[in-house]
């Protein structure tokens, strides 16, 4: 038993639609993933695993996923940086690579008084809107 794999932490999918009266998730998809990346640069490297896992799912999705919601790990940070359109320091050559992302595209949000808004709106390949919901309470809602 020592020498079989278990998994650190698991990625789980489920699916919803939040216009009806009583929310029932469906599991879509749940995958093992590791939880340790060791060395140098391994919080990056956790968060490029991260987006390419969740880009494999949304395309797979065929665009009918309007919304994500994620909690605030820093695996996640690439995710929800790109569905805010914060795009100051991103790869966004490798992004090119990602399935489903390399589709978004971004459109700035109208002026405002807010000093401290850098958030674009996010559209899929289709030019629906997508949106990145941070925080697992977004599911009690």
């Amino acid at each position: 038993m020592k020498g079989i794999p278990r998994a650190p932490s698991m990625m789980q999918f489920l699916s919803w639609n939040p216009c009806l009266p009583k929310k029932i998730a469906l599991p879509v998809c749940s995958m093992p993933v590791p939880n340790s990346y060791g060395g140098l640069q391994s919080e990056k490297r956790g968060q490029w695993s991260v987006l390419e896992t969740v880009g494999r799912v949304l395309a797979a999705s065929r665009n009918l996923v309007r919304g994500i919601v994620y909690d605030g790990h820093g695996t996640h940070q690439l995710v929800r940086r790109l569905l805010h359109g914060q795009l100051d320091d991103v790869d966004m050559h490798a992004v090119s690579e990602i399935p489903y992302f390399k589709s978004l595209t971004w459109a700035p949000l109208p002026k405002t008084c807010l000093p401290r808004l850098p958030v674009q709106l996010c559209f899929n390949g289709s030019g629906e809107p997508v949106y990145g919901l941070p925080g697992p309470c977004a599911w009690a809602c």
